[in-house]
């Protein structure tokens, strides 16, 4: 039987890289499949938003004023300006966004 609460978001990502080396495990999110880890979140945790961080070329989710990737909570933002949502980039750098849809989102 599946539990009907869901642990935090931390005991979460902390579960989800049990039984892993963490260093395999975080490289593999942070460097080429931030944006899915992010995904992960979203539909686990609704609500956040998926952002882009302009200045690391990394994506996080950020779920009540709090950023989070594959390391857990995101302790300190050096820039907030930079980080973006994937639609406002748009506006913002249509040929970047195009770049990200396309290497990193892969809608179709």
């Amino acid at each position: 039987m599946y539990p009907t609460r869901r642990p935090n978001i931390e005991d979460f990502i902390m579960n989800f890289k049990k039984g892993h080396d963490k260093v395999s495990i975080e490289s593999i999110f942070l460097y080429g499949n931030c944006y899915h880890f992010s995904l992960i979140l979203s539909q686990l945790y609704p609500g956040g938003k998926i952002m882009y961080d302009q200045m690391d070329g990394h994506f996080i989710y950020k779920y009540f004023n709090s950023y989070y990737d594959i390391t857990g909570k995101i302790g300190h933002i050096e820039n907030h300006d930079v980080i973006v949502g994937i639609d406002e980039l748009e506006s913002i750098d249509p040929l970047l966004h195009e770049r990200i849809i396309n290497d990193c989102v892969w809608r179709k």
